[in-house]
């Protein structure tokens, strides 16, 4: 099992290289097509660009195609975050180490194949993004999903009229574009803000617990194990669990004890943390170098 994993790492490492890129140019397509439609199509059908209305639709409009694709670039380009390689092993045992990396392993970082490196804290390897999702963009990660649901359902709703016409044969067709087209918009959009929307609510969950995706599950089997062996159920939420208003302070930032919304918006600030040293709940400091 351990040899065929060898053999198939740098596979998947050349897959990845190929079909990520594919993957990327695909979403970037298909969500400048909707855009392109709306903008042309749908806006225009709901209000003209020169009444007050329009200015004001346009407006918000633009400014959410703009935080979608900021934070969708803002995963697809920004690094999520690796160990680095070939660095001598430990005598100390108690470190981890990744034998694949040959490097140090810090709390929370696991090994993505896929990649065929150690990421920090990482939650998943997103194909649609082309990049793994990790410390250090998991929260424009979120926000993408934030925002591309609100944008969504947005677009889904002000082409609901003309999805409506494209089944009425016996009025005059009013677009530039054909029916298939406009029900394309409006199916894909109302499809995508569902699905994604999900995914949000789901990252916002994880936010708010101090888990990742992984961290999730393994806290899940060993909160099953020791149900079955009678022990008493550790922390469902794992050591990091500093409860949801540390928590969300801690991945998305902000000023502490202000009830601030600007992360929701562009320009990034910095992530807090290393990636590397993380506060406990019970506020010692854990740190891979030294524990």
């Amino acid at each position: 099992w351990k040899l065929l994993l060898r053999i198939a790492q740098p596979i998947f490492t050349i897959i990845t290289t190929i079909i990520g890129p594919i993957f990327v140019l695909g979403a970037t397509t298909i969500i400048s097509f909707v855009v392109a439609v709306y903008f042309k199509e749908i806006l225009p059908y709901n209000t003209e660009y020169a009444s007050i209305l329009g200015v004001i639709n346009t407006i918000i409009s633009v400014f959410l195609v703009f935080n979608v694709a900021y934070w969708y670039y803002g995963v697809v380009f920004v690094s999520p975050g690796y160990t680095p390689l070939n660095q001598p092993e430990p005598e100390d045992t108690k470190r981890k180490w990744c034998k694949r990396c040959q490097s140090h392993k810090p709390p929370r970082s696991q090994h993505c194949f896929l990649c065929g490196r150690c990421v920090l804290k990482m939650d998943h390897h997103c194909p649609w993004m082309g990049n793994c999702v990790g410390h250090f963009n998991h929260r424009s990660f979120t926000l993408f999903l934030i925002w591309t649901t609100i944008g969504g359902l947005y677009v889904s709703a002000s082409s609901l009229q003309p999805f409506i016409e494209t089944s009425n044969y016996k009025t005059p067709w009013r677009f530039g574009v054909s029916r298939e087209i406009v029900m394309f918009v409006f199916v894909a959009s109302i499809s995508v803000s569902m699905a994604v929307g999900a995914m949000g609510l789901w990252h916002l969950y994880l936010a708010g617990s101090g888990q990742t995706t992984v961290e999730f599950y393994m806290n899940r089997f060993k909160a099953s194990a020791a149900r079955k062996k009678g022990d008493p159920v550790p922390w469902h939420n794992g050591k990091y669990d500093l409860g949801w208003k540390s928590n969300w302070q801690n991945f998305f930032g902000g000023d502490k004890g202000r009830y601030s919304f600007s992360w929701l918006i562009p320009p990034r600030s910095p992530v807090n943390g290393d990636g590397i040293k993380f506060t406990l709940r019970s506020d010692l400091q854990f740190n891979c170098w030294s524990a």
